[in-house]
């Protein structure tokens, strides 16, 4: 069950990373001149946090498989999303510019 929910999560990340790179193309032709009056029906439709945790890139073989099959989670929840997990697997957590000094001197000493 938990890996349905994570596979939904990761659908769903992805998608909205192709809806960002659509807005992305749209903004540049309207940069180019074609019709600066146009606005794009996209933005309209992202909310900051889809726009926070869209994947623009389709995570290769070994990502996906040890997003879906990470052993900390496999059995029970909760499900994270992919960029989540990437952070954590490249030890970036104290980059989060939502953590206070705190949390973030906590992730730097446990490096």
């Amino acid at each position: 069950m938990v890996l349905v929910q994570r596979l939904t999560l990761l659908a769903a990340n992805i998608w909205d990373g192709q809806r960002l790179k659509s807005e992305e193309e749209e903004k540049k032709k309207t940069d180019d001149g074609e019709n600066g009056t146009q606005t794009s029906k996209v933005s309209g439709q992202l909310t900051p946090i889809c726009k926070q945790y869209a994947i623009l890139e389709i995570p290769n073989p070994l990502e996906f498989f040890s997003y879906c099959l990470n052993f900390q989670t496999i059995m029970a929840g909760p499900p994270i999303t992919f960029r989540d997990y990437r952070t954590f697997i490249e030890g970036r957590e104290a980059e989060d510019k939502n953590l206070n000094p705190k949390q973030r001197a906590y992730f730097v000493s446990q490096r």
